[in-house]
């Protein structure tokens, strides 16, 4: 969501977890303190760079579902699975059609 909003420089593939020290430590506000600021300097990427990344990582899940049932798909040896996952409910939280909660990940 951070790269959504412009706070990340780019996504890259689904090869590693985030690094969540620098998340806390530069990126988002302390907790308690005041968020204007990081708020005001939000600022969501054009449409159609959220509908590039989104169809780029909807195809790798696609992939990846049909690789775990068995498909003849070869997947990147140093994919994590749990992040695609993670950043495919993201996407489809954003079409706007599901509540966080609901969202289905569906291939």
């Amino acid at each position: 969501m951070l790269w959504v909003v412009g706070k990340v420089e780019s996504l890259g593939l689904p090869t590693c977890q985030c690094d969540s020290g620098r998340l806390v430590q530069e990126i988002i506000p302390a907790l308690g303190s005041d968020i204007e600021g990081f708020l005001a300097s939000a600022e969501l990427r054009p449409p159609g760079v959220l509908l590039a990344e989104d169809d780029r990582h909807y195809d790798l899940w696609c992939r990846t579902i049909q690789a775990l049932r068995g498909g003849a798909h070869l997947l990147p040896s140093d994919l994590v699975i749990d992040v695609l996952y993670q950043r495919q409910y993201a996407f489809e939280w954003l079409h706007g059609i599901e509540l966080w909660d609901d969202v289905q990940c569906d291939a």
